[in-house]
């Protein structure tokens, strides 16, 4: 009785069922020499194409290559290379524009055909309709409109909730294809678009030079080149005919094996109203609640002042009317507040064309002045002109009268604002932290205020620290580490890196200082160190190259002497140290016949034998000429030295030939140990060794053994 083979247990009609159901197509392409490629298929794959029944394999291949989507063209093209030039299969997902149903991913498994024939290429494969499937998987948020599916597969992790669109920028023609965006919040942008012509519909004027900078060349290719990212705040014209403050970032994003820039857009709205409300109002807002403070609202356009605010208990109706000229005002302070000396910096600070060019270049200013000694109750009157930015014509002036206690205090917030990127209170135990400092420019810090200061910390580091230093970064800022570091300090350092907005590194020195460390309280400070940590690496290249010989990249005679003094003071007595003098045998020879460039190439190879004879802990340098000096300052038995030295002539048996005559390059060697003598004694011990040696060439004598 004959039994049936399990694997065979599917009969062809299923089979087609099963493809049927999954929408998948079989297909085989040929390929011949000056000829277009003929691609056959099953009932399926014409299904799965749209193509019409009666194409012919010519026609079904343009039907099919001609509607893979332009920008996967090349990746699908590039692939058939690969799998034709290594023979290993090969599975790709593209978009694919089908005749009736519009974009769809599909994926294509293909191998070569196990039957070739004589000039002709055969491929096999199956073609699958992925388009579901893929849109099952991506997360896909309510109001969004999904334009590229598998893009949009590739680049979600970019979008994490945070991202209204989001968009592929193709550097070579500077095109943008969307990948997702909100509906109906902006003008729909067409895939293929340039990005100039975007900017310049979506973008106001005036906002426009910056976000074209971000897409200059220069910008997009040190993105690419760091694999970082680079932002830009702009405002977008949006549907409703109003404009909306956004952060537009450029990041590098791995697509199909290719580097390519996924442009996200994030709405900063809500976050540049509270900044610019707190710009324009947190001095306003600090004076109302004064108790010795005069606020005008001046409008430029009718040179006015409109009085807000007035403590007249403390300051003269004088100067506190409802309405008043600048010109006016000015004259009444210095007749009844001002000090004499003071009067020019009055009439100067409260001059038309001073606050007009406040408003021009947005920004505040403040005058403090002395007040006369007839007004003996505080000591100073702060002005502040404070740039309104709801309406470009109008401008708060704000008077405060203060003590010396007061007027201190803008000077030290100044000093450290300007000494400290950040500062933070931390309660390492419960995890909540709030910022009591912090740089309006610098966007590389944690929240303002947290709940949990562990997540917050590693979130910053993996956003911000480079990879290399990331773990290191880590750990130094978790609670246990800072716990152990300050259980004996006033305080606890380090240096980190941190990626800035166009990618450049940036050197910040964190600085823990404990408040109450029984309670868990510390301080936290970040300093930018950029500039000093780049003044010490050219010191410390300066140094290095001072001491450094530039032919054989060896210690100099000063930076040899400088760093075997330094060994010496720190070396025990009890080590077995070793001064070590090295001279070349016929090298003069050398030069003379052979010319100075054949001898500077035997000294760098002696330089390299050297260095492969000694420790990474040794110091090896040149002297000058032929002369070398090696200094090993721990040796474990004195009888090491032998094999060491013997090693050293061995290996510097340079020969030098070329077509006519050769000569061979040896060494001789001197050596003495160390017994707590100064450099100025070793010095002359080791050169001794090695006169004695040179009589001879070609071999090591020590100075100990000479004496007996």
């Amino acid at each position: 009785m004959n039994k049936t083979d399990s694997r065979c247990a599917i009969n062809e009609e299923e089979r087609k069922k099963i493809l049927d159901d999954i929408r998948v197509g079989i297909w085989r392409v040929e390929f011949i020499p000056e000829q277009l490629p003929k691609l056959y298929g099953d009932r399926n794959m014409f299904a799965v194409l749209g193509a019409e029944p009666w194409l012919s394999p010519e026609e079904l291949y343009e039907h099919w290559h001609g509607r893979i989507e332009p920008v996967y063209l090349s990746y699908v093209d590039k692939a058939v290379e690969r799998l034709i030039a290594a023979g290993q299969p090969v599975e790709v997902e593209y978009i694919w524009n089908h005749p009736q149903r519009g974009k769809k991913v599909v994926r294509c498994d293909a191998t070569l055909s196990p039957w070739q024939e004589d000039g002709k290429t055969v491929m096999l494969g199956l073609h699958r309709d992925i388009t579901d499937k893929l849109v099952n998987n991506i997360w896909q948020e309510d109001g969004y409109h999904i334009v590229d599916y598998y893009k949009m597969s590739l680049c979600g992790k970019h979008l994490i909730r945070a991202y209204e669109d989001l968009f592929l920028v193709d550097m070579e023609d500077k095109a943008i294809h969307p990948v997702a965006y909100r509906n109906n919040h902006c003008p729909v942008i067409e895939d293929g678009r340039s990005i100039l012509e975007v900017i310049a519909q979506c973008v106001p004027p005036e906002e426009q030079e910056k976000v074209y900078r971000l897409f200059s060349d220069e910008s997009m290719q040190e993105i690419v080149a760091k694999k970082g990212s680079a932002s830009v705040d702009f405002r977008r014209g949006e549907n409703c005919g109003r404009d909306k403050w956004v952060r537009g970032t450029l990041y590098t994003v791995q697509i199909n094996g290719n580097d390519e820039l996924l442009f996200a857009v994030q709405d900063i709205q809500n976050e540049y109203k509270l900044k610019m409300l707190k710009e324009e109002k947190e001095d306003v807002l600090y004076s109302v609640i004064h108790e010795r403070s005069v606020i005008y609202e001046y409008d430029t356009q009718l040179q006015r002042l409109q009085l807000l605010k007035s403590d007249v208990d403390n300051i003269s109706r004088s100067v506190a009317s409802a309405k008043m000229p600048l010109p006016k005002l000015a004259e009444r302070l210095c007749t009844y507040y001002v000090d004499p000396s003071e009067w020019s910096k009055v009439k100067e600070f409260l001059a038309p064309e001073s606050i007009s060019s406040c408003l021009t270049e947005k920004c505040k200013r403040f005058l403090s002045l002395s007040l006369n000694a007839a007004y003996s109750r505080h000591d100073y009157i702060k002005l502040s002109v404070l740039p309104s930015s709801k309406a470009k014509e109008k401008a708060y002036l704000v008077m405060e009268l203060m003590d010396q206690r007061e007027r201190l205090y803008p000077i030290l917030e100044s000093y450290i604002r300007n000494a400290v990127d950040h500062l933070y209170c931390v309660d390492l135990k419960t995890g909540y932290f709030f910022q009591f400092i912090g740089n309006t420019e610098e966007y590389d810090m944690p929240p303002k205020e947290g709940h949990n200061y562990t997540r917050e910390m590693l979130d910053y580091a993996d956003r911000f620290v480079p990879e290399e230093d990331r773990e290191l970064v880590k750990r130094q800022m978790s609670p246990e580490f800072i716990f152990k570091a300050l259980e004996n300090k006033q305080e606890f350092s380090f240096v980190e890196s941190i990626l800035g907005r166009q990618g450049e590194i940036r050197k910040k020195l964190v600085t823990y200082i404990p408040l109450d460390l029984s309670r868990g309280y510390v301080l936290l400070q970040r300093t930018d160190v950029t500039d000093r940590y780049h003044r010490e690496q050219m010191l410390e290249k300066a140094q290095l190259e001072s001491m450094t010989d530039p032919l054989t990249q060896l210690y100099n005679r000063l930076g040899s002497e400088r760093l075997i003094k330094k060994a010496l003071s720190e070396t025990d007595e009890n080590r077995n140290a070793v001064l070590l003098m090295l001279d070349l045998d016929n090298f003069k020879e050398v030069n003379d016949r052979f010319g100075h460039p054949v001898g500077d190439q035997i000294l760098c190879e002696v330089a390299r034998k050297l260095k492969e004879c000694f420790r990474t802990g040794d110091i090896i340098g040149r002297l000058g000429g032929d002369e070398y000096i090696i200094f090993l300052p721990n040796m474990l038995h004195k009888t090491d030295i032998h094999p060491v030295l013997r090693r050293v002539v061995q290996k510097l048996n340079i020969v030098y030939k070329n077509e006519t005559e050769s000569i061979t390059v040896t060494a001789s060697v001197g050596a003495t140990f160390c017994k707590g003598q100064p450099y100025e004694e070793l010095y002359p011990q080791a050169d001794a060794a090695l006169y004695y040696s040179k009589k001879r060439k070609n071999r090591y004598s020590l100075f100990e053994e000479m004496k007996k």
